[in-house]
């Protein structure tokens, strides 16, 4: 580590296999680029091309994005883990940290003069059909997911989605020089290119509060949603792999093996009963008709894993 902290613009290090030449080109005034030419003992081959293997920051005397060779080599030891340290770990932390910003300064008000107001949107059709199309199609959907999550109206807020086309070395290098100038432009160019997305945010998040609360102020005991609701909570802590399932369709009941993964979601539509266990496949193939018949939450009984009931329909059950 001595030698990315010295003035020394190269360092030789040899070992049994090969001879590395490292050398460091200055960035800028305060960023170092460190590349390596090796040569490799046994054939005396030389590698021609320079290879990157770091960025190194005069002003903290921290190395950036690390190659494995570079740290093996000098016997660099870093505070981070490869995963943030590596030049994606921090395109990552740039976003989060954009995202993190425009929480704050939107504060979830669609009256914040930094969003598009209903008037300016409305001008432009392509946008209104948008918001139209959300509300018969993509927020039923949320709308279930929500409610099987558990959450309430309270819950949907804005949530910044901020994404860059292609995290490059100019933008990672600007990160490292300046972190709050470069977050500070990720900011303003969110807001000056995606206006319109945020406004439809507010738009879709009106739509789903509006509808789950309608959700969760009819839901019953009888509803499909709120009976998958009630098998996910009871599944998708546990840690397995098969149950046995008892149904019951057509006041005829049958106890097979599944697999468990099917009941730690609920896309709104039925279990498969193609999922059944292939020991399981003829018996319920002979109740119910075929193996494609395939079952409501409201259709199963209970669900077991060894001896310990995880789920049972009371009223099914009695």
């Amino acid at each position: 580590m001595e030698w990315v902290k010295s003035t020394d613009q190269s360092i030789t290090i040899k070992d049994s296999s090969r001879t590395c030449h490292f050398f460091r080109f200055p960035r800028n005034k305060s960023l170092d680029l460190i590349f390596c030419q090796s040569i490799y003992h046994s054939n005396h081959i030389v590698n021609n091309d320079f290879k990157y293997y770091a960025i190194y920051d005069n002003r903290t005397c921290e190395l950036h994005d690390i190659k494995y060779n570079l740290a093996h080599c000098l016997g660099i030891k870093n505070n981070k883990n490869y995963s943030e340290n590596c030049k994606e770990g921090y395109g990552k932390d740039y976003v989060e940290k954009v995202q993190e910003k425009l929480n704050i300064l939107i504060n979830n008000d669609i009256n914040n003069t930094l969003v598009k107001s209903d008037e300016e949107i409305r001008n432009k059709n392509w946008n209104m059909r948008e918001i139209e199309y959300i509300r018969e199609h993509r927020a039923d959907n949320d709308v279930r997911q929500y409610f099987l999550a558990g959450n309430v109206p309270s819950d949907i807020v804005f949530n910044a989605c901020y994404t860059i086309s292609e995290w490059t070395y100019d933008l990672f290098i600007e990160y490292l020089m300046d972190e709050e100038a470069s977050v500070n432009k990720g900011v303003e160019n969110m807001l000056e290119k995606k206006a319109d997305d945020i406004y439809k945010q507010f738009v879709e998040n009106a739509i789903i509060r509006e509808d789950l609360a309608k959700l969760i102020a009819e839901a019953d005991e009888g509803n499909e949603l709120y009976i998958a609701r009630n098998i996910i909570n009871a599944i998708k802590p546990l840690d397995i792999k098969t149950v046995k399932v008892t149904i019951n369709m057509n006041d005829k009941e049958l106890t097979f093996k599944t697999d468990a993964n099917q009941y730690t979601y609920y896309s709104g539509n039925k279990y498969w009963g193609y999922n059944v266990a292939s020991a399981d496949r003829v018996a319920y193939a002979k109740m119910f008709g075929n193996i494609n018949n395939d079952y409501l939450p409201s259709n199963i009984v209970r669900i077991t894993h060894g001896k310990k009931v995880l789920y049972e329909n009371v009223k099914l059950a009695n």
